[in-house]
C-alpha cells in the first residue's frame, strides 16, 4: 500500500503542517517542530477540522488536499 505526503502552511496561522493519506483516508497534522514559538491553537482547529476525510480515490484526495491547502501544495507525493 502505498503512502502519500505534502507539507504546506496552515492558511489560519501559517505555522507548517503535514498531511498524509493512506488507506483512503486524509490525516493533517501540525508539524511541532519550531521550539521558540509554540503552536497556535488555531493551527491545531484547523487540523481537526480537515483531516479524517475518507476517499474512494487518491485523485479525490489530492484534490481536496489542494483545495483546504489554500493552493498551497500541489498534491500529494509518494513516500
Amino acid at each position: 500500500m502505498a503512502k502519500y505526503r505534502t507539507t504546506f502552511q496552515c492558511p489560519d496561522t501559517g505555522q507548517t503542517v503535514i498531511a498524509h493519506y493512506i488507506f483512503g483516508r486524509v490525516s493533517i497534522t501540525p508539524a511541532d517542530d519550531d521550539d521558540e514559538n509554540p503552536l497556535d491553537e488555531a493551527t491545531i482547529t484547523y487540523c481537526k477540522k480537515y483531516r479524517g476525510k475518507r476517499f474512494k480515490s487518491f485523485d479525490a484526495a489530492d484534490e481536496y488536499i489542494r483545495k483546504v491547502s489554500d493552493g498551497q501544495t500541489f498534491g500529494f507525493e509518494e513516500e
